[in-house]
């Protein structure tokens, strides 16, 4: 279900900024009568806009960490929908390019998860006493994993693989090998992000066995 929910607020997000690129250009371009064409579809900016609203409050309602990024995107397109509304309205082009530029960002961060379009590095917790360096020396790759796994997967996952929040599934039953499960790890899948630009190719490897042993 999250994931259906997904699909749709990502196509109306699309549909809802082509329509509206669309009115900008011909805003920009004097063709008013097209442009006045458009304007009196306004079932359709209504009902994308009602659509992005619903879908996209399920998802940060379902979504267990709530970062920033996301809070930032809910404010935002709360904020630019009735300024959208009122540029066309008022035929203002200065307050429809800023718009236009404010969803396109919009975008940008609902694609990268980053408000600035970049993924931070998460630090795991290591000890820092000289008994566990020589430990972390000799540590398994599976322990190397479970240190990596408490500190990113916990909150949807479970420390036991189980919890299944904000759209996870239970690794318990998975059937995927090691490398597939680098493959999702890496590059994310439905609700869940990508760690590729998080996480090390070392600790995606060890993360990855590591769930293996959650059955």
């Amino acid at each position: 279900m999250a994931k259906g929910f997904l699909h749709l607020h990502t196509t109306v997000i699309f549909l809802f900024v082509i329509f509206f690129a669309v009115k900008v250009f011909l805003l920009l371009a004097g063709k008013n009568e097209q442009l006045n064409k458009l304007r009196d579809k306004k079932f359709i900016d209504i009902v994308l806009g009602v659509l992005i609203l619903l879908t996209g409050g399920y998802l940060f309602a379902i979504n267990v960490e709530k970062p920033t990024w996301l809070i930032v995107k809910l404010v935002v397109v709360i904020a630019l929908i009735p300024l959208g509304i009122v540029s066309m309205k008022k035929e203002n082009k200065a307050l429809a390019l800023v718009t236009l530029v404010g969803f396109l960002y919009f975008i940008g961060v609902s694609y990268t998860k980053s408000l600035t379009f970049s993924k931070p590095k998460i630090e795991v917790k290591e000890n820092v006493d000289a008994e566990s360096q020589i430990q972390n020396e000799t540590q398994s790759i599976e322990e190397k994993g479970k240190a990596v796994f408490e500190t990113a997967c916990t909150a949807c996952h479970g420390a036991d693989g189980k919890l299944m929040a904000g759209g996870a599934k239970d690794i318990t039953l998975s059937k995927l090998t090691v490398d597939e499960r680098i493959v999702l790890i890496t590059k994310g899948k439905g609700l869940m992000q990508a760690f590729g630009g998080s996480l090390t190719e070392e600790q995606i490897k060890a993360v990855a066995t590591y769930t293996t042993t959650l059955k």
